[in-house]
């Protein structure tokens, strides 16, 4: 059965019998929530980025050094991991969003968990010089890529 009006019962494939709340059109709702539909696709592409630059299978020997710095920076600080403190520990070469890319990585898989403290980012070159940084505290050593 068909609803065409509110409170029609209808019964779902395996067999939940709901009462409709209102029908309205599909565009109708796509043009109420477009602003909000809009920042659910900004937040969807930057997380794209930053996973295809966390991810980049040209950067692994890059990654590892990270891995081991991070590693490294929280054997030291018992347990409190933060970007100024891991890229004195990194090699010339490494992009500079790798390590941002990375972390961004490890956080989303749980290995690190912010601690609510900021610290500044550090002297580098880039914009986010001025901005501080989340402390991190790291859950587990991270494991080393497999081939």
């Amino acid at each position: 059965m068909t609803a065409t009006k509110p409170g029609d019962q209808i019964v779902d494939p395996d067999g939940r019998v709901g009462t409709v709340l209102s029908v309205r059109p599909l565009t109708d709702l796509i043009e109420e929530n477009r602003a909000w539909l809009r920042g659910l696709y900004e937040v969807i592409r930057e997380q794209d980025e930053i996973d295809a630059v966390a991810r980049d299978w040209r950067r692994r020997n890059d990654r590892e050094h990270i891995r081991q710095a991070i590693n490294t920076v929280a054997r030291e600080n018992a347990g409190h991991v933060h970007i100024a403190d891991i890229r004195p520990l990194l090699p010339g070469h490494i992009d500079p969003h790798q390590p941002g890319a990375y972390i961004c990585a490890q956080v989303r898989m749980g290995r690190l968990i912010p601690t609510g403290q900021y610290r500044p980012n550090g002297q580098h070159k880039s914009r986010n010089r001025t901005k501080p940084a989340q402390v991190y505290r790291l859950a587990a050593p991270i494991p080393e890529e497999e081939s």
